[in-house]
């Protein structure tokens, strides 16, 4: 059953981004999970009114697991992340700000040279930045989009489908985490007292490398029995893949879970011989890879730690 929903959503639902093709997934997913006898809401809120899509009892809820569903644009370069490797993340990210302002600059020079009127050609220049920073964010939808976020999607759906309603856990399909984490921001607002100190996991980009990384905040870290239980479920991963936990605060991981004085992301990596751990080709039409036991690894992930929650 698990196998032919992710099948399904990258057949049917691959591009999550206009209003119509959430709705749409959302109302597949809904009626997949009601079906099952799990609970199921959808929730508005925030400056970009986004919509949340709750499966089960927040408020039961012994953790939550969390993804998002949006689609981001399409780029012509990836965006590239060696949550280990500060130096190397910040250089590209720096590099990639250069080449942003590189047009802007050459149409500030250009009205500069045509008008002669200094003023005008600073408000070109800023307002073509602007405008490149408005594509980046709701340009046209990158049309491939295996690993970000449709991985994390089918890590909480197949883990949906493999539980029984009774289960005390909630699943969190996030809004608008490519605009500025703005679905998970609303949801926090609106159920701040629940979530102070109720474990979030976060899945975002797990399905292109071998090495899961899970950053844990500080009120996860300090929560000796929540940290042991992961422990715990991050045993028996299959042949050939790894993981490891480390402090958010020494890494450099921008998801969902930043919202959560108690969560925690799992992102999937490759290694490079030089720079580490990495993650790249999200955000291109290269974002092309979805590796099914890493969905059903992190499945079992999260079944064993419910387990452990309701033993």
């Amino acid at each position: 059953m698990s196998a032919c929903w992710s099948e399904e959503v990258l057949s049917r639902f691959p591009v999550r981004k206009t209003r119509a093709q959430k709705e749409a997934f959302r109302a597949f997913a809904s009626e997949r999970f009601a079906s099952r006898g799990w609970r199921v809401a959808e929730e508005t809120g925030g400056i970009a009114r986004s919509v949340n899509l709750i499966v089960g009892d927040v408020a039961r809820a012994k953790i939550v697991f969390a993804a998002h569903y949006d689609t981001c644009a399409a780029l012509p370069v990836p965006n590239f992340i060696a949550p280990s490797n500060w130096a190397a993340t910040l250089l590209y990210q720096v590099a990639l700000g250069v080449c942003l302002c590189v047009p802007a600059a050459l149409v500030s020079a250009a009205v500069a040279l045509l008008l002669r009127l200094p003023l005008v050609a600073g408000l070109a220049g800023c307002l073509c930045c602007a405008a490149l920073v408005a594509l980046m964010l709701c340009g046209p939808a990158n049309r491939s989009n295996a690993n970000d976020n449709t991985s994390g999607v089918c890590v909480l759906a197949e883990t949906i489908l493999s539980l029984s309603p009774d289960t005390p856990v909630a699943f969190v399909f996030f809004d608008h985490e490519e605009w500025g984490l703005l679905g998970s921001s609303a949801f926090f607002k609106a159920h701040r007292a629940q979530m102070q100190d109720k474990p979030l996991l976060n899945f975002d980009c797990v399905s292109d490398g071998s090495h899961f990384l899970i950053a844990r905040k500080k009120g996860w870290r300090r929560n000796a029995a929540l940290d042991a239980r992961l422990q715990e479920a991050l045993r028996g991963l299959p042949e050939g893949k790894t993981a490891r936990t480390a402090a958010a605060w020494t890494v450099i991981y921008p998801s969902d879970q930043a919202h959560f004085p108690c969560g925690a992301a799992v992102v999937a990596l490759r290694r490079h011989p030089l720079l580490g751990h990495y993650l790249s080709r999200i955000h291109t039409r290269r974002d092309t890879r979805f590796d099914p036991v890493n969905i059903a690894a992190l499945r079992e992930v999260c079944v064993r730690l419910c387990d452990s929650f309701s033993g």
